[in-house]
């Protein structure tokens, strides 16, 4: 038995059809494939959803306070004025 990929471009269409709220079955039927790779692959969509890429945002005073404050309650050696 082989297995095929699904395209990048079928992975878009499958995008959005799910936006327009057809049933699996209908994609599936649309795409000449089993419910079940549409399924799988609509819940791998789920799943990777965008991560932040680069640095991450600076940290608010707030932030740092409460950082500050958790590691000293640890009674941490380390110096941590600013």
């Amino acid at each position: 038995m082989t297995f095929a990929h699904l395209t990048n471009s079928e992975k878009e269409l499958l995008s959005k059809w799910k936006k327009a709220k057809k049933t699996v079955t209908e994609m599936a039927d649309l795409l000449g494939r089993s419910k079940s790779t549409v399924s799988r692959q609509l819940a791998n969509l789920k799943r990777k959803k965008a991560k932040p890429v680069g640095r991450p945002p600076a940290l608010d005073e707030k932030t740092i306070e409460r950082l500050v404050g958790k590691a000293e309650a640890r009674h941490c050696c380390c110096d941590f004025s600013l």
